[in-house]
C-alpha cells in the first residue's frame, strides 16, 4: 500500500512538471514557473493563449492578462469571469465592487451577467440583498418597479418602505401607510388603521386598540383573535388566559379559541395534574 502511494505522487510530480503556471497577479508581476497556488492555479498560459482549467479563453491576450478577484480577469481590451468573457466589459475601467459585483463607467455586472438598468456612477450595495443607484432600487439584481430611491429605507422583520408605500419582502403591503407604520412585537406591525401579520393585512382588527397578550392571543377594544382568527362571541373587556390553552370572558370558557360547552367562566380553574374544572364537573384536559 506504502508503495502504491509512493507511486501515484511520483506519478503527479512527472505530470505536473510540464505546466507551465505561469501567470499574472493584480499587480502585473508574474507569479512564476511551476509555482500554483492556491489563489491563481485554475489559470495557465503560453505565449499566446490562456488557459481556465485546462480549457483555452476564447480572445485573451497572454501579454496583457491579470487575474484580479472574486473569479475576474482581463487583459488590455476584454473582462473574464471564471474563465468567459464579460459581454461589453470595458477592461480599462473595469473595478470591482465586492461580493461578486463588479462595473465599468457605464455598465454594473454580477458575475458575467449585466444587471439591467443599473447606473454604474452611483451603484451601491446594500443589506440584505439589496442594491441602489441614483434612480432605482434592486433586489438580488432585479430592479424593483416603482420603488422610490431618494425615499427607501430599511426597516425590520423582510420590511422595506419609501415615502408612499410599505413593502413586505419586496412586495406591497396592501393598504399600508408609511408615515405610521410601526413594529409591535411578534412579527406583528401596525399604522393607523390596520394590523398586519408577515406583510398580510388582518381584516376586522382595529389599530387604535391592538393589545397583544400571550400564547397566540391578542385583541382589540372589542373582539378577541387567537392565532389571528377571531374567537366568536369572546367579550374583550372581561377576556383573560388561563393556561394550557385555556381562556375565559365573564360568561364562556375557550379552548384553543373555541367555546367549550356548558363550561361556567365564573368558576373554572385548572387544577393540575392534567384537570380543569367548575362548581360541577372536573374535566381531563387532554380529552377536550
Amino acid at each position: 500500500m506504502q508503495l502504491n502511494y509512493i507511486c501515484l505522487f511520483a506519478s503527479a510530480a512527472f505530470l505536473l512538471s510540464f505546466v507551465d503556471c505561469q501567470v499574472t497577479n493584480s499587480t502585473g508581476k508574474p507569479l512564476g514557473t511551476n509555482k500554483c497556488n492556491a489563489t491563481y492555479w485554475e489559470y495557465t498560459k503560453d505565449a499566446y493563449d490562456v488557459y481556465y482549467l485546462g480549457e483555452k479563453i476564447s480572445g485573451a491576450r497572454a501579454d496583457s492578462f491579470r487575474i484580479l478577484k472574486d473569479g475576474y480577469s482581463k487583459d488590455a481590451y476584454d473582462v473574464f469571469y471564471m474563465g468567459k468573457q464579460v459581454i461589453g466589459a470595458r477592461a480599462d475601467s473595469f473595478q470591482l465592487i465586492t461580493d461578486g459585483y463588479s462595473k465599468d463607467a457605464y455598465t454594473v455586472y454580477f458575475g458575467d451577467k449585466k444587471i439591467d438598468g443599473a447606473r454604474a456612477d452611483s451603484f451601491q450595495l446594500l443589506p440584505d440583498g439589496y442594491a441602489k443607484d441614483a434612480y432605482s432600487v434592486f433586489y438580488l439584481r432585479k430592479k424593483l418597479e416603482g420603488v422610490r430611491v431618494d425615499s427607501f429605507k430599511f426597516l425590520t422583520d423582510g420590511y422595506t418602505k419609501d415615502a408612499y408605500t410599505v413593502y413586505y419582502m419586496r412586495k406591497k403591503v396592501e393598504d399600508a401607510r408609511p408615515d405610521s407604520f410601526q413594529f409591535v412585537g411578534e412579527n406583528y406591525w401596525k399604522d393607523t388603521y390596520y394590523v398586519y401579520y408577515m406583510g398580510v393585512k388582518i381584516n376586522g382588527v382595529r389599530a387604535d386598540s391592538f393589545k397583544l397578550l400571550t400564547d397566540g392571543y391578542f385583541r382589540d377594544a372589542y373582539d378577541v383573535y387567537f392565532m389571528r382568527k377571531k374567537i366568536e362571541g369572546a367579550r374583550a373587556d372581561s377576556f383573560r388566559i388561563i393556561g394550557n390553552g385555556y381562556s375565559k370572558d365573564a360568561y364562556n370558557v375557550y379552548l384553543n379559541a373555541k367555546k367549550v360547552v356548558g363550561a361556567r367562566a365564573d368558576s373554572f380553574q385548572i387544577v393540575g395534574n392534567g384537570f380543569a374544572k367548575d362548581y360541577r364537573n372536573i374535566t381531563c384536559i387532554d380529552q377536550q
